[in-house]
């Protein structure tokens, strides 16, 4: 049985539960496979996490949502031409229940060069 989701441009899409755990499974093997280099740079402070949420399940909406947080402080310290490197390292979501959740959370990790200071 498929899903449909709404799609970048508008345009309805259907969506296997395959094509759903491919995502989940590849998102699942870079967070893993960068685990180690995170946790050096979380300590140091230069990683910020951003979480973002699409109450209507749409992943491009959540993704959206976590880098318009990045944006509003990626200039952070007078930077006018800081660049931020990021990556996917959790998708979860919510479905069904007396509510009808249907809410979808992205969270991405950044680093800015330069380098954000700590606060």
């Amino acid at each position: 049985m498929a899903e449909h989701l709404q799609g970048i441009a508008g345009e309805e899409r259907a969506v296997t539960r395959r094509v759903l755990l491919g995502l989940v499974g590849t998102a699942s093997v870079m967070a893993l496979a960068n685990g180690r280099a995170s946790a050096q740079d979380a300590k140091k402070g230069t990683v910020r996490t951003f979480v973002g949420e699409s109450i209507k399940g749409s992943f491009e909406d959540a993704l959206a949502d976590a880098l318009k947080k990045l944006n509003k402080v990626l200039n952070e310290g007078n930077v006018a031409d800081a660049l931020a490197t990021w990556k996917i390292v959790e998708v979860t979501g919510r479905r069904g229940g007396v509510a009808g959740f249907r809410s979808l959370e992205v969270k991405i990790q950044t680093t800015r060069s330069p380098e954000w200071t700590m606060k």
